[in-house]
């Protein structure tokens, strides 16, 4: 997938934002890397602009990124829990101690410290699906008026 492509999938991020968090924050900055993003990266991309559409400002998404693991290709899924307590889930063999990230104090917990309330759960696995399947569609546009164009030369 093009980052191009990914940024026109992608509705909640700003240009600016969305430019700054790609060179900025994924260090993005070679042309064959623009021209092919990885998996981890369409998904750390998807997942801020998720956290976009909560509300969540750019230094929340920044910390909630900062406390997912370094991988976030095979994440399952990402949870708040009272718009200040995030958690995540990796795949059973993958799995580790889990913990829970504080976005007020900046603390790591153990546990909630009270039975949470709201949780908006993201499917990290199908949001992928959902936003590859979206550039595919762009992308493959393209290719039919790239060759359109060829042809008509």
């Amino acid at each position: 997938m093009r980052v191009d492509t990914l940024g026109q999938v992608l509705g909640m991020l700003d240009r600016d934002r969305f430019d700054y968090l790609v060179v900025g924050l994924l260090k993005i900055r070679e042309l064959d890397q623009l021209n092919n993003l990885s998996k981890h990266q369409v998904l750390s991309l998807s997942l801020l602009d998720w956290l976009a559409h909560l509300g969540f400002d750019a230094s929340q998404q920044e910390r909630v990124h900062a406390f997912l693991p370094d991988d976030v290709s095979t994440l399952t899924s990402l949870v708040i829990c009272d718009a200040r307590y995030v958690t995540y889930h990796l795949p059973a063999p993958l799995n580790r101690v889990r913990q829970v990230f504080d976005l007020f104090s900046n603390e790591l917990l153990d546990k909630l410290p009270e039975p949470a309330v709201t949780h908006f759960v993201c499917a990290a696995q199908e949001l992928y699906k959902r936003v590859a399947a979206a550039a595919r569609q762009i992308e493959g546009d393209q290719e039919d008026v790239d060759e359109a164009a060829v042809s008509a030369t």
